[in-house]
């Protein structure tokens, strides 16, 4: 997951007006993409460094406006990813020009006293629109997320694994981060095995973050003839080493299937589950 970047869109209603937009200008302009990067792609503030500096360049051929917002980030009981507005972050400055194939830096910090608890937050990097003279053309907003974690004073890393369910043609692994800081899962396999030890089916899923305090659930489907043939599956999580204390997280073990009901195909629990952010006026 490092290193990806993903642009923002918005949902279909926005699509849609994006693509009646390009039919109507479709004689008199063009459609142009933004085009920004930011690095680093990540943050950690903490005791000993409370401030960080990004970089945004400009990898366009027209001018750049960005604008930078901070959002709280928390996740539901359900995995889900919720952003909300926020005002921990001091941000400067928040909206930047940048001319073409040039760069800007952007400085943020954390004001406050350093929490026994992590806080994750995201700041949004957004294009702004800009008019130029005798140019028509739809311009496709670029919008990037950079995780952000205000560290504890003294961090602890405990993820356990809840269970290991394998129901309907569904296999649902429920972890739970006991921590007092995010964990990076970078990816889970699992490998199905029958009552004679024999391999029935092998899977690896990319993995995600889970905040401190926070459960979510992998998943991916298996096979009819597979699952039915399933009695226990050998887990392994791989995780990111961010911390010290992370050394000491295990992921790997072994969970009989008491009942694999793989009658017909179930809903999926998505990988990375829906996200929902609260928008506010800048």
């Amino acid at each position: 997951m490092l290193g990806r970047v993903a642009a923002r869109r918005g949902g279909r209603g926005r699509l849609l007006e994006c693509l009646v937009g390009l039919l109507v200008l479709a004689t008199a302009g063009a459609a142009r993409a933004g085009s920004f990067t930011v690095s680093p792609l990540r943050v950690r503030l903490h005791a000993g460094e409370q401030t960080a500096v990004l970089t945004i360049r400009n990898e366009g051929d027209q001018t750049a406006v960005v604008q930078a917002r901070a959002f709280a980030w928390r996740q539901r009981g359900d995995g889900a990813d919720d952003y909300e507005p926020s005002n921990e972050l001091v941000i400067f400055p928040k909206i930047v020009s940048i001319g073409k194939k040039e760069e800007k830096t952007v400085r943020i910090g954390f004001p406050g006293d350093f929490p026994d608890r992590e806080h994750a937050l995201r700041v949004y990097f957004e294009e702004l629109p800009v008019s130029e003279a005798g140019v028509t053309a739809v311009r496709m907003a670029l919008k990037i997320g950079i995780p952000v974690f205000v560290e504890p004073k003294v961090v602890v890393s405990e993820m356990r694994v809840d269970s290991v369910r394998l129901t309907q043609g569904s296999l649902a692994v429920h972890v739970r981060n006991a921590g007092n800081a995010h964990v990076l899962i970078k990816g889970i396999a699992v490998t199905g095995v029958d009552s004679s030890g024999s391999r029935t089916f092998d899977r690896r899923e990319s993995g995600w973050y889970v905040l401190a305090g926070s459960a979510r659930t992998f998943g991916s489907t298996v096979e009819p003839q597979d699952c039915a043939r399933t009695r226990a599956v050998r887990l392994h999580v791989e995780f990111e080493i961010e911390h010290p204390s992370d050394t000491g997280l295990k992921g790997d073990g072994r969970f009989d299937i008491e009942r694999a009901d793989c009658t017909r195909p179930a809903r999926l629990v998505p990988l990375r589950p829906s996200t929902r952010t609260v928008e506010s006026s800048p």
